[in-house]
């Protein structure tokens, strides 16, 4: 039985950063459309070193069968010069231990509580200039108001 992608996600690349939010609940084919994604979306950066700049305050997390594609899309991005992982989890320690658990450890994650001190993790981590950018632009100018991709409801 084929069941209808959940969760909503915008990607975006600026500079060295690969910038995403995801939102809502997920299922495994939410996950597995957001890995195809990002994938794609982080093609032009694989050839120096970047990082992963992401937003999951509005994740309202997901099923089990998820943690494959997150594994999945870690250790790929660990594999093609991701140099850091820094994932805003907000005040919801449920997110951080889902993501400790599922990232590699070998994958450089950091879990900061808001896009203040992301920002600082990323330029303490080679990143500055683009998350001073980040920083000039807002998160959320440059990830625009509509996600690029919505999964259906029930």
């Amino acid at each position: 039985m084929s069941w209808k992608a959940h969760g909503e996600w915008c990607i975006r690349v600026h500079g060295q950063l690969l910038l995403y939010r995801v939102q809502g609940a997920w299922n495994a084919e939410g996950a597995k459309a957001y890995c195809s994604a990002a994938s794609s979306a982080a093609e032009p950066l694989v050839h120096s070193p970047w990082a992963i700049l992401g937003d999951l305050t509005e994740w309202q997390l997901a099923t089990l069968d998820c943690q494959p594609y997150i594994r999945q899309i870690s250790e790929r991005a660990r594999d093609f010069n991701c140099k850091l992982q820094c994932l805003i989890i907000g005040d919801n320690p449920l997110k951080g231990d889902l993501m400790r658990q599922t990232v590699p450890e070998d994958c450089q994650l950091h879990l900061p509580p808001d896009l203040d001190t992301a920002l600082a993790t990323l330029a303490e981590a080679g990143f500055e200039e683009s998350a001073r950018a980040v920083a000039d632009c807002g998160l959320d100018e440059l990830l625009g108001e509509s996600p690029d991709a919505k999964g259906l409801s029930a």
